[in-house]
């Protein structure tokens, strides 16, 4: 009798193959494995990919980038935008400034 190569062989177990669904998408790694990846696991959902940690083959956990700043609202946004003219930081310029402004009488408290 020949052996039939659809059905198994004796001691061997075929590969389990996830089903194309929404629910199989993504990455998933076990929580022990995940702890020794995290920078791996970060970077993949950083780059949009789905990322789920399991615990037992059971996913408890996604991880999900959170949306990045505008553009415009970090350090040095205003680098641009702001021109400054020579000598706004001078000594005659502050003397100016505290010109401009009343001083403080302390009687009027």
């Amino acid at each position: 009798m020949q052996n039939d190569p659809s059905l198994p062989v004796s001691g061997w177990t075929s590969p389990h193959v996830a089903t194309e669904c929404s629910y199989n998408e993504g990455m998933e790694t076990g929580i022990r494995e995940a702890k020794n990846n995290l920078s791996k696991l970060v970077e993949a959902a950083m780059e949009g990919e789905e990322v789920f940690l399991t615990n037992r083959g059971r996913r408890v956990v996604q991880l999900v980038a959170t949306p990045s700043q505008s553009p415009g609202l970090g350090r040095g946004f205003l680098k641009h935008r702001a021109h400054l003219y020579p000598g706004w930081d001078s000594v005659d310029e502050d003397k100016k400034i505290e010109d401009a402004f009343e001083p403080f009488d302390a009687d009027l408290r």
